[in-house]
């Protein structure tokens, strides 16, 4: 072979061994990087649920479960009303399909169904759910459907009786239902049911009226007694159920009475112990929230000076109390911690395993009034109204920074 065709033979050869080092195309060469498109797909946050159309602002509620969360909420007229529910998973996507719990009018109400929901509430227990709402009207209505496999089976709700009228104005905020549990791990509503006149041991004054609160176990079915009154107030505020849980073995819930000058109660129930005490609670100031705590539970209200917490033993003894108080949510070991801080000093309060109600030690930057918030152990997720729809936000620790992760 003469040098020529030696030399055109080798140079395509030569070009490729080149090119293979240039840009590395040889066996051995890394693989190219991925697309941009491909990197952005994986910093993509996790899936969230989209906003859902609402009947009101105060007709959604949100709680951790067993599996992540639920939410509900009252659907507007226009979508035809009733009430319905989804599963979240812990980062606050859907898990499973939407749920419209039908209804099975029972006692006054046979014939007619719920029309709009304009107060609604959750409670949860492992994967057991319960829900409650009143339906508004002329005449309110409670309205209660339970499902020992969370939203599951939340198919058929019953009737539980008449309520009062949501309060106008200022007075329209929660305050006619609230759902705790049982150590057995039974779910309880407490209501307002319709007011009625007093008891000779709730006031002295001749045909006097009195707010009722009822508690009911929910059940799937049963002919069981419905509204066993729990408290008479000759005296209620617009709002009188400021809020239920339970915690460290320990049942607690608020009532608001006093009329022009009001103040809040809080009972403490410890059934192993056959305990039972009430307290009055931050005077002066409108109790807005109960909080779980790891020995008992924080009680936040407003204050003419601003926002006070009371923070509660299992005993329902206050053991300190932070007045002008203040939030700050920090990463401790890739977990979120809340300090609250107040005139006296600051506590820690540390976000541990699955919590409902937690919106009450939260910056208003992080849920705003009237919001809902649940921690899943893995995510912060805050349901908010926004106008006529309720949106679902979720903060977790990235890099042990607090941050927002539903946004891109």
């Amino acid at each position: 072979m003469d040098a020529a065709r030696f030399a055109s033979t080798l140079a395509p050869t030569l070009t490729l061994a080149v090119a293979s080092v240039l840009f590395g195309c040889g066996a051995d060469a890394p693989a190219p990087p991925p697309p941009a498109t491909a990197q952005a797909e994986r910093a993509a946050p996790a899936p969230i649920i989209a906003p859902r159309a609402v009947s009101g602002s105060l007709a959604f509620d949100l709680v951790a479960t067993a599996g992540g969360a639920a939410l509900a909420w009252g659907a507007p007229a226009s979508m035809g009303g009733g009430v319905r529910a989804i599963a979240l998973d812990p980062e606050g996507g859907p898990r499973g399909t939407e749920v419209s719990i039908r209804t099975r009018p029972s006692g006054p109400s046979e014939g007619a169904g719920p029309t709009v929901a304009d107060e609604l509430v959750l409670g949860s227990s492992g994967t057991r759910l319960g829900v409650a709402w009143i339906a508004s009207g002329v005449e309110p209505e409670v309205w209660s459907a339970y499902s020992s496999q969370e939203t599951e089976g939340l198919g058929v709700a019953r009737s539980l009786g008449p309520t009062t009228p949501l309060g106008r104005g200022a007075d329209a905020s929660r305050g006619r239902l609230a759902m705790t549990t049982r150590d057995d791990g039974s779910i309880v509503l407490l209501r307002r049911l319709a007011d009625g006149a007093c008891s000779s041991a709730a006031s002295s004054e001749r045909d006097a009226r009195c707010a009722r609160i009822g508690r009911d176990p929910l059940v799937v079915a049963g002919d069981d007694a419905l509204g066993a009154v729990e408290a008479e107030l000759p005296e209620p505020c617009a709002a009188v159920l400021r809020g239920a849980l339970a915690s460290a073995g320990t049942s607690y819930h608020a009532l608001c009475h006093g009329g022009a000058s009001p103040g809040t109660t809080l009972y403490a129930i410890r059934p192993a112990l056959s305990y039972a005490a009430a307290f009055d609670i931050l005077p002066g100031c409108a109790v807005e929230a109960l909080t779980p705590l790891e020995d008992g539970v924080a009680v936040s209200g407003r204050c003419e000076s601003g926002l006070a917490v009371s923070l509660v033993d299992a005993m329902g003894h206050e053991s300190a109390r932070l007045s002008d108080a203040s939030f700050e949510v920090a990463c401790e070991a890739g977990r979120p911690s809340v300090t609250a801080r107040g005139r006296e000093g600051s506590r820690r309060i540390a976000l541990l395993g699955a919590l409902s109600r937690v919106e009450g030690i939260l910056p208003e930057r992080i849920a705003p009034a009237r919001s809902r918030a649940a921690w899943t152990g893995s995510a912060l997720l805050v349901a908010a109204p926004l106008g006529r729809e309720v949106g679902l936000r979720r903060y977790a620790c990235r890099d042990d920074v607090f941050t927002r992760t539903d946004l891109p």
